[in-house]
C-alpha cells in the first residue's frame, strides 16, 4: 500500500477511542482505577471518545505533578513532566489531523 504521489502509506494514528483506553489504564497503573464509562462500556456517562480523553489526559497530568513533586526531584522532576506531556502533545496532534472530531474549535 502507498500513500500520496507513491510514497509509502503513513502510519494509521490511533482512534480516539484506543487513546482513552490507553490513558484509562496509564491511571489505573498509576493507582487511580476508573470505571469503564466510555461509549457502549456497561458504565456509560455519556461523553464521547475525545472528551475522554480530555479528562483523563488531565488527570494523568495532574496525577503525574503530584508524584513528581513528592520524588523531591525539583527542577529535574518538572524538565521529566515537560518531556513526557511535549511527547503526548505531539501524538494528540497527530490524531486530531488524521481523525478530527468533527467539532468546530
Amino acid at each position: 500500500m502507498s500513500g500520496r504521489a507513491g510514497g509509502p502509506a503513513a502510519p494509521l494514528a490511533p482512534s480516539w477511542r484506543e487513546v482513552a483506553v490507553r490513558y484509562r489504564r496509564a491511571l489505573e497503573l498509576l493507582g487511580w482505577p476508573l470505571p469503564k464509562c466510555l461509549p457502549g462500556e456497561r458504565y456509560a456517562c455519556g461523553g464521547d471518545d475525545a472528551e475522554h480523553v480530555a479528562s483523563y489526559l488531565g488527570a494523568v497530568q495532574a496525577l503525574a505533578d503530584f508524584k513528581l513533586e513528592h520524588l523531591h526531584l525539583g527542577e529535574r522532576g518538572a524538565w521529566l513532566a515537560h518531556q513526557a506531556f511535549g511527547q503526548v502533545h505531539d501524538e494528540l496532534a497527530a490524531i486530531e489531523a488524521a481523525r478530527p472530531c468533527g467539532r468546530e474549535h
